[in-house]
């Protein structure tokens, strides 16, 4: 069961200010304390700026806000941690104030006594706090534990999504439910009703089982000779990488995953040659347009990269189907000539000097703060692992897989004379390359604090970047999280490890506009034109501040050359 109080279902009627508007209100309601008035209207100015809006352009509405603040951390405001926690708590009491949220970050209501009783019962502190938000707001909606059920937790994840700012309410609804079932299992005095457990992946990928095992062992089949499993099989093509196989593999799962929400049946799937064909294509393809918005999307153009592999190599169709197939791709897929626009965005916003310094010296920032520590902990091991991984990005810009795979004494070496060396043969390298890269010493005593004193807490066996077990390396998701991490809170900038290479590519081209070849060298392309293709036009705007230059030196040396004003005569000259 649900309910919603009258006073609730009134605030949820009232149409949503802006922050100009909610600003304005507060500042003339006599019911809050001028200084509390004035507290707001401050982070309402201050949360606009951090937004780069206008006060009269932010919608004071849960959702919108919620979206606006999502991935924003306190240094991409260019505000300091509490300042930025004080600005949102503020803001939740102006809206819980004016009756546009009904779901607090904290509540003032106390737990009725039912709730009361349960809630000291829970062993764990995560439990207690997850549980106790959700006692409140039952008490709040008159609600007794013994009436809790799935309506109930729905109605909890329809008000966390429209009348709070929690920043993951599908989160905290499933949090809710895993915990609630948990406590059901282990106290006695708990209310025994089981909540259903959402699964908030973001997939509509179905169970491999699904499909029929003729259709599977036709893909397994396929997925092997793109791997090279018999060196004998007729192939075209270098072997791929296992990696590479792993892609190929996810987007066709998820062709196949598309044609059957199409209303195809899985059992008129026996092979791969019958759910490649342009009706077929047609459809899945249809799926992707739909699923972007109706837009042209990368995505879609992968999986039509994959399609038309089948269609050409394996199940070698008629070249009209083909060219039917790619006829319908061209048209779905978007293409991009270099960089990404988004990559392209987040580049800029390291065009801000405080930025960019910040990022160039955040390993020494966390190096200092580890040794001012007294001993080593996993906690700073972590924190000086995630220093030598941005180091070692800003001074050698590899690829992801090539960092997490680093292995002391065999892909980093030393040489007699203390030398420290990143070695990636041909096998290792995307483009079959081998790259060898000199690090400064600098990087390497950072590297050698890491190793000899703080390493050894986070795992064995030799890989620079241990994983859980000392046969493993870290993942290549868990180390890219925790340099996203780490670079977003610490120097407020929307940065991948990929992006390292294209900012490599930038420092180069904004000192030497037109190094395209030291581009090319650094980062390991094949040829010039791979390094011409992604990074022209990055050195546009150091070329004109070049030029500019030349101008006004050139016009500073001309001027001599302008007639001179003459000076007014003195009267005694007269």
């Amino acid at each position: 069961m649900s309910t919603r109080t009258a006073d609730q279902a009134v605030l949820l009627s009232r149409p949503y200010p802006t922050l100009a508007q909610l600003r304005a209100e507060i500042l003339t309601d006599e019911a809050l304390p001028l200084r509390r008035r004035q507290d707001i209207a401050s982070a309402c100015r201050s949360l606009a700026q951090a937004l780069g809006q206008p006060l009269d352009a932010i919608l004071a509405e849960p959702r919108q806000l919620r979206a606006a603040l999502q991935g924003l951390t306190p240094a991409m405001a260019g505000l300091a941690p509490g300042r930025w926690r004080n600005i949102l708590s503020l803001l939740r009491h102006a809206l819980g104030h004016l009756g546009l949220i009904t779901v607090p970050g904290r509540y003032q209501v106390q737990p009725s006594p039912a709730w009361a009783a349960l809630l000291p019962q829970l062993p764990a502190y995560g439990d207690r706090y997850v549980l106790a938000r959700f006692a409140r707001y039952c008490t709040q909606s008159g609600l007794e534990p013994a009436q809790v059920d799935d309506a109930v937790l729905t109605t909890y994840l329809q008000d966390l999504e429209a009348q709070s700012l929690d920043q993951d309410p599908k989160r905290m609804q499933r949090d809710t439910a895993v915990k609630w079932n948990k406590a059901a299992e282990r106290l006695p005095d708990w209310p025994q009703q089981r909540l259903a457990v959402a699964d908030n992946r973001n997939t509509y990928a179905l169970p491999w089982e699904r499909f029929p095992a003729s259709l599977r062992d036709d893909v397994q089949a396929w997925l092997d000779w793109l791997g090279g499993a018999d060196p004998l099989a007729e192939r075209d093509f270098r072997p791929l990488r296992p990696t590479s196989v792993a892609s190929r593999k996810r987007q066709l799962h998820e062709y196949l995953s598309a044609l059957v929400l199409q209303g195809e049946d899985p059992a008129e799937m026996p092979d791969l040659a019958r759910v490649v064909t342009p009706t077929q294509a047609g459809k899945a393809l249809r799926f992707f347009w739909d699923r972007a918005g109706g837009k042209p999307s990368v995505h879609a153009g992968q999986v039509t990269g994959v399609v038309l592999t089948i269609a050409r190599h394996w199940a070698k169709l008629p070249a009209d189907d083909i060219a039917e197939i790619k006829r319908m791709g061209k048209r779905i897929a978007l293409h991009h000539d270099g960089m990404t626009p988004r990559n392209r965005a987040r580049l800029r916003a390291v065009e801000d000097p405080t930025r960019r310094d910040a990022l160039l010296l955040l390993p020494e920032q966390l190096r200092a703060e580890v040794v001012r520590e007294k001993a080593p902990t996993v906690h700073l091991a972590q924190r000086l692992q995630t220093a030598v991984a941005v180091e070692l990005l800003t001074m050698a810009p590899i690829r992801l897989k090539n960092l997490a795979e680093l292995r002391l004494g065999t892909t980093l070496l030393r040489d007699h004379q203390g030398r420290m060396t990143i070695v990636l043969p041909e096998s290792a390298t995307k483009n079959h390359l081998a790259l060898e890269i000199a690090l400064p010493p600098s990087t390497a005593r950072l590297v050698d604090l890491y190793c000899k004193s703080y390493r050894p807490l986070l795992g064995g066996g030799d890989w620079l970047f241990p994983g859980r077990t000392p046969a493993g390396h870290k993942s290549h998701d868990g180390l890219r999280s925790q340099i996203a991490k780490a670079i977003a809170e610490r120097c407020g900038l929307v940065f991948n490890p990929h992006l390292f290479r294209h900012f490599s590519a930038t420092l180069i081209l904004q000192d030497n506009p037109g190094a395209h070849g030291q581009v090319q060298r650094i980062l390991g392309h094949k040829t010039l034109k791979t390094a011409m293709t992604y990074y022209t036009g990055l050195e546009t705007k150091a070329a004109f501040q070049h030029y500019d230059q030349q101008v006004l030196q050139l016009r500073g040396g001309a001027s001599g050359l302008l007639p001179r004003r003459r000076r007014a005569a003195r009267r005694g000259d007269r």
